[in-house]
């Protein structure tokens, strides 16, 4: 645990003279230990307005208890007449009685063991994951550091120290990098370990390097990296720079990620423990394999190992902490838990499942990812059988060493040979058709057009050619005439549905009508009724907790607008929304109190959006912004 400065400044100005003018009885000294313990809790009020918790007090009072042990061994200074010397006796004496009793520490620790069950029995639900790496790719582009290092945390699941101090990333594939450098590591020394990014490595990498080369960092003077003075470093880097770092990354993700209590029910800071949750689990849903268990991925890419040096001397996955990571899921606004796994694959595979994911794409027939450099080595063993209806072809070694780069290139490795020459043969055919159109003037025979021809990806050739047989049409040409045809139908009735909705005045249409549909100018038409709401419920509200703060997080929830909506309107009504809480004197808290925890905003019924716009009074000073290109041609959720 970091030691705060303050208390370790309490230690010097406050216990140890009032210990000094103790006179060695148990009474002087529970005194000195009860005025402890209220000046702990008048100062957490002065900085959070509310108590510590009983885990914070008992960490406090157990480093209390291991300085108040030195003291034989620290000197006052000459000039202090209330520093004196304590002896080793008289210490104990002092230990017995500057201690909680037995049945508080057996309280709190049933109290932990609530906490690990209430993390894997009540997760929150992560509803929006795509708009989390979003916001993570856009902060790698930030000029200034505390963005940077949130950015780059949240992309690879590294703690602010690895990110700021120890760590260095180097490049393994387009979305995983090798990382050295972790904190907490006991035994062998450091390797490096594969890990996946959420957004692209290049990206991690140029972040990483313009992190460390930051003005700003670099004026600070950290031993970056220098293993001589890293603890030392350590320390006074959280105390400078980890508050800057909490602040950014509330500051960029509370819209986007759901608070979480702790066991007293006080909303816990985005950072620490909580951060790397939220990486484990968007990594697990986007990169682990199928075959893979979740918390076997989870401790081979944070990194939890130990270093088995009696035995193996090699390092074995330690899960003793994977339980703190339990705090998130991947879901839908109606709680839905998407169980899903690997759904970016092969795009962050790591190569220590690469075998299980071959597994598991052979077992489901879908493309697999090129072989590694290791195996591409290997020779190809073509299968031959007397009643297995192939033929034998012996190339020779040359052309064999070719045959198998060409294999590689067209990533057919996996298929075996027949599906290299059929590719090969088809090519064949298609140069040929080229060539005899070119040089004859004629047209090629449109009928022998086959799905190979196009530069298509393997998943979708094998859609088409599903698609193909499921529908009985063997000709590819008519097959593709066929969807060309519907869909420049539906390209042209679409664009004139569009130009009429755009035409077309919402501004009085019913809320019942607006609220049917999810096209965009109906979804920006609910977004602007929706604050006119809340505004209005707000100016008329007579209960000080009855509050509601306008941000994006709260719009998404009432409106079920996505985020690309939802932004343009913040951003056009800022001076407004301002202006609004400043006047009521509105903070993002009013929205975690109780009054609003009993019923959530969609489903009261004091905020339901009026059926007459007319209704709404302060509609008509919410601007309405203008259409991007990026929510044009979406629809809301």
């Amino acid at each position: 645990m970091r030691i705060p400065q303050w208390l370790q400044t309490y230690w010097l100005e406050r216990l140890w003279p009032a210990l000094s003018q103790c006179d060695g009885s148990n009474g002087d000294y529970l005194q000195v230990f009860e005025q402890t313990i209220q000046d702990w809790q008048e100062r957490s009020s002065e900085l959070t307005s509310r108590p510590f918790t009983d885990r914070t007090i008992g960490r406090y009072l157990t480093e209390t208890r291991n300085w108040i042990a030195t003291l034989p061994q620290l000197e006052g200074a000459k000039e202090s007449q209330w520093h004196r010397h304590f002896e080793s006796r008289e210490v104990e004496r002092i230990l017995a009685v500057f201690n909680q009793p037995s049945q508080w520490w057996a309280v709190l620790n049933d109290r932990s063991r609530e906490t690990v069950d209430q993390r894997t029995t009540a997760q929150v639900v992560l509803t929006h994951p795509e708009d989390i790496v979003t916001q993570l790719r856009t902060l790698l582009h930030a000029p200034d550091w505390a963005p940077l290092a949130v950015g780059l945390a949240g992309a690879t699941g590294r703690r602010i120290g690895e990110v700021l101090l120890s760590g260095t990333f180097a490049p393994k594939s387009p979305y995983t990098v090798l990382f050295t450098g972790r904190l907490k590591r006991q035994g062998a020394p450091e390797q490096p370990f594969e890990i996946p990014t959420l957004c692209e490595a290049a990206l991690v990498l140029s972040a990483w390097q313009r992190l460390r080369s930051h003005p700003d960092i670099e004026a600070m003077g950290f031993p970056l990296q220098d293993g001589t003075n890293q603890k030392q470093a350590l320390q006074e880097m959280n105390q400078r720079l980890y508050p800057t770092v909490r602040k950014a990354a509330n500051y960029y993700f509370q819209d986007l990620i759901p608070s979480v209590e702790d066991e007293d029910e006080q909303a816990r800071d985005l950072y620490a423990h909580l951060f790397r949750s939220v990486f484990r689990t968007i990594a697990i849903w986007a990169y682990c394999p199928v075959r893979v268990d979740p918390d076997t991925f989870s401790a081979t890419i944070l990194g939890h190992t130990y270093y088995q040096q009696l035995t193996t001397k090699k390092e074995r996955l330690n899960f003793a902490s994977e339980h703190y990571y339990h705090r998130f899921a991947i879901g839908d606004r109606q709680g839905q838990i998407d169980g899903r796994r690997g759904i970016r694959l092969p795009d962050g595979l790591i190569e220590a499942f690469r075998k299980e994911y071959e597994m598991q794409v052979a077992q489901s027939g879908a493309s697999k990812p090129k072989r590694s450099a290791k195996r591409a080595a290997e020779p190809r063993v073509s299968k031959t059988g007397r009643s297995t209806g192939r033929s034998l072809l012996s190339p020779k070694a040359d052309t064999k060493k070719w045959f198998d780069q060409v294999a590689d290139e067209l990533e057919l490795t996996w298929k075996g040979s027949d599906a290299t020459l059929r590719r090969l043969l088809e090519i064949y055919e298609a140069h040929k058709l080229c060539e005899n159109g070119g040089a004859n003037g004629s047209t090629p025979d449109p009928q022998r057009l086959t799905p190979q021809h196009l530069v298509l990806s393997a998943e979708l050739l094998t859609r088409i050619e599903q698609a193909m047989q499921e529908s009985g049409q063997p000709s590819f040409f008519e097959f593709l005439t066929h969807a060309l045809d519907r869909e420049s139908n539906v390209q042209i009735g679409l664009a004139r549905n569009r130009k009429e909705r755009v035409a077309q005045d919402l501004s009085k249409v019913p809320t019942s009508k607006i609220l049917r549909t999810h096209r965009p100018e109906e979804a920006r038409e609910r977004i602007r009724r929706a604050i006119g709401t809340l505004i209005d419920y707000n100016r008329r509200c007579e209960d000080p907790n009855g509050f509601w703060y306008i941000n994006a997080s709260l719009l998404r929830e009432y409106t079920g607008a996505s985020l690309a909506y939802v932004s343009p309107f913040l951003q056009a009504n800022a001076d407004l929304l301002a202006r609004h809480h400043e006047h009521y004197g509105i903070v993002p808290a009013h929205n975690r109190t109780p009054v609003h925890k009993a019923t959530p905003i969609s489903k009261d019924p004091a905020l339901v959006i009026p059926e007459n716009p007319a209704d709404i009074k302060s509609l008509s000073d919410i601007a309405m912004p203008v259409p991007s290109l990026k929510t044009e041609g979406l629809a809301a959720e």
